[in-house]
């Protein structure tokens, strides 16, 4: 697997990084630059939820109570809490549009619970060393937010377990990233046979990016022989098709490589 994704950088002039780690067992099946420091993209999103929601528990706060949604933080064409045009919204609400839509509106509007620094304090704290929260409203636009593939898989495996997360927060969250919108990404290409009495996959969960030359995607799959975790992430390529496509070659190469590194896990689990 390794030479391969070696041959598919060249061909695409693109960095790949990825880790599968089998949640079940605690142990990582396949590792290609893990480590990398690579753009997050919308990954990013699942970090600033987390502090998000361990600032509400420790103020105490209500997932009912609303905050007001500045028209300035509007995100055309990329919201639908922006083409929403309302004038407040749940908490709740909007870390569902964080989660599933990746709805950069909700993440500005929710910054007035959490500073930048304190999302960087909350990852510092929690180990993801290679991880930088980078805010939608700072005005230089010249540094964007970063992440490795490992911390990806790594918050994806705290989750599951409830490991730093509150019991309210882990559900919330698993809710949430269980309805994402971006099935065309990680989970595309995988099995879909939900609707069997004995699926393959029972349970998926999703955390998808794309910005700039930025495709990744990182998921959880709940299949009868155990739980796993596959973040893939695809920098630095070049498009040549409209970047919104559904057959974005990044997109193509994230559902690509989570469905062969899945095939070949399951194939290899008794």
């Amino acid at each position: 697997m390794k030479n391969h994704l070696v041959n598919l950088e060249q061909k695409n002039n693109c960095i790949i990084g990825v880790e599968v780690r089998d949640i079940t067992t605690h142990s990582t099946f396949f590792a290609h630059q893990e480590k990398m420091v690579l753009s997050s993209a919308s990954c990013i999103k699942l970090f600033f939820a987390g502090a998000v929601l361990e600032v509400i528990h420790k103020k105490n706060l209500s997932l009912a109570s609303t905050l007001l949604v500045d028209p300035s933080h509007f995100v055309p064409g990329a919201s639908v809490l922006a083409d929403l045009k309302t004038q407040e919204m749940r908490i709740d609400d909007l870390l569902y549009l964080l989660l599933a839509h990746s709805d950069t509106t909700a993440q500005n509007t929710l910054e007035q619970l959490i500073s930048s620094q304190e999302v960087n304090e909350y990852i510092q704290r929690h180990g993801f060393l290679g991880t930088t929260f980078v805010s939608k409203n700072n005005p230089t636009k010249t540094v964007f937010p970063s992440i490795t593939p490992n911390d990806a898989v790594t918050f994806m495996e705290r989750l599951w377990e409830g490991k730093t997360f509150e019991p309210e927060a882990r559900t919330l969250m698993l809710t949430y990233l269980a309805q994402s919108r971006h099935t065309h990404f990680g989970l595309r290409h995988l099995p879909t046979s939900l609707n069997m009495k004995d699926p393959i996959i029972s349970e998926r969960y999703s955390k998808a990016g794309k910005v700039h030359h930025t495709v990744n995607d990182t998921v959880i799959l709940k299949t009868h022989k155990g739980v796993l975790s596959i973040g893939v992430f695809v920098d630095n390529f070049v498009a040549t098709e409209n970047f919104n496509s559904v057959d974005n070659k990044g997109i193509l190469l994230v559902s690509d490589i989570t469905r062969d590194l899945f095939t070949e896990w399951h194939q290899s689990v008794s």
